[in-house]
C-alpha cells in the first residue's frame, strides 16, 4: 500500500461512516492550523503546540461554527443567497461576506 498516495472509489468512500469521516476532516484542519501558525507566526516548539491545540480543540472550532453561522445569516439578511437558492455568484458573495464579518 502506498501510504502517501492513498485512493478510495467513490463506492469506498461512500462505506465511510461519519466518525471516519470528522476524524479525517479533523486531521485536514489541523494540518492547515499548523502551517498557518509555522508560517505566520514566530513560535517556539512548546508555544507552537499550545497555539494549535488552542485553535484545533473542539470548543474553538464550535466557536468557530457559530461565528461563520452568524455572518452566513447577517450575509442572507443582506439578500446575498447561496447558489442553491439563486444565483451562481451567490455562495462566493456569501464566503466573501463571511470573511469580511470573521
Amino acid at each position: 500500500m502506498d501510504y502517501l498516495h492513498p485512493e478510495a472509489d467513490d463506492a469506498g468512500i461512500g462505506e465511510l461512516s461519519a466518525l471516519a469521516l470528522a476524524h479525517l476532516g479533523d486531521g485536514v484542519y489541523e494540518l492547515m492550523v499548523r502551517t498557518w501558525c509555522v508560517l505566520h507566526r514566530k513560535l517556539t516548539n512548546r508555544s507552537l503546540h499550545s497555539a494549535v491545540v488552542r485553535y484545533v480543540a473542539a470548543p474553538a472550532q464550535a466557536a468557530a461554527a457559530r461565528r461563520i453561522e452568524a455572518a452566513v445569516d447577517k450575509a442572507c439578511a443582506r439578500g446575498i443567497k447561496p447558489m442553491e437558492f439563486g444565483g451562481h455568484d451567490g455562495t462566493a458573495q456569501i464566503a466573501r461576506a463571511v470573511v469580511a464579518e470573521l
